[in-house]
Order: structure tokens, then C-alpha cells, then sequence
């Protein structure tokens, strides 16, 4: 019978963080992505994997069209999605299957990316947030937008 007890205090203990990681991951990703709206295309210039964040990487393009000239949220926010300068952008977001000279089309509202690729081909995936605090850590010494 006491096993039984530890059981269920376990699953509810479960349960209840299981429920406030999530309640994180969604105030992350409201304040990350829906409350900027960035909406911008551009072509991939660059790829930096980096090893141990789940397939999570540095991508730099070059901006075509975009509906703010700039965006650098670092101040505000933990974690963030990207940063504009111009018409240079970095996405912190997953690398695989994308390439140099591929065009990226952004809408962070709607937590969409899409991949317009050689021989018209085309992907659409969704935007995720990395939360971990050492993946920005290493954005921040490897950043083409270094701060004084």
C-alpha cells in the first residue's frame, strides 16, 4: 500500500512539472516570438552547427524584404529567436537540412519557417525557442553582432 501511495505522489509531482515547464516554454516562446511579429525573407549566407544543442545552430542571411530595419532583443529577453541589423539577420535555430543559399522565410507571429531551396523545392517547419541558458552563452561568444 505504501508503494502505491509513493506511486501516485510521484505521477502528481510529474504532472505538476511537467505543467509548468510548458507554461515556461509558452511564456518563452510568447515573449520570444509573437510579441516582436517579425516578418522577413532572405538568403542563407552562413551555417554555424553547434554541438550539444539538439541540432540548434547560428544561421546568418542576408535580408530581402523584412518589416523591421532593427531588432535586438538581448536587453529584454532570455532567450530570443533571432537578431536584425540591417539587412543582415541571425537565427538561432536548428541547421539541419538547410544550406548556403537557401532563402528562409520568417513569421515569427505565426511561429513559421519556411525553406525555398535549389530546383524549387520548398519546407515549412515551425520556430522553436532553445531554453537553454548555456546555448546563448555560446551565441553571445560566437555572435557576428557583438556588443561594446
Amino acid at each position: 500500500m505504501r508503494q502505491v501511495v509513493i506511486i501516485i505522489l510521484f505521477l502528481i509531482g510529474g504532472y505538476f512539472f511537467i505543467k509548468r515547464e510548458n507554461e515556461r516554454g509558452n511564456e518563452i516562446f510568447e515573449r520570444g516570438l509573437e510579441e516582436p511579429g517579425l516578418l522577413f525573407s532572405g538568403i542563407i549566407t552562413g551555417i554555424e552547427e553547434v554541438n550539444g544543442y539538439n541540432g540548434y545552430g547560428i544561421i546568418t542571411i542576408e535580408i530581402l524584404n523584412s518589416n523591421v530595419n532593427e531588432y535586438d532583443p538581448r536587453d529584454t529577453v532570455d532567450y530570443y529567436y533571432c537578431i536584425i541589423k540591417g539587412k543582415i539577420a541571425e537565427l538561432y535555430d536548428h541547421t539541419t537540412g538547410i544550406l548556403i543559399g537557401d532563402t528562409l522565410n520568417v513569421d515569427t507571429k505565426k511561429r513559421l519557417i519556411s525553406t525555398g531551396k535549389k530546383g524549387n523545392e520548398h519546407d515549412e517547419g515551425s520556430i522553436r525557442i532553445n531554453s537553454s541558458a548555456n546555448y546563448y552563452k555560446y551565441i553571445k561568444q560566437h555572435t557576428g553582432f557583438v556588443r561594446n
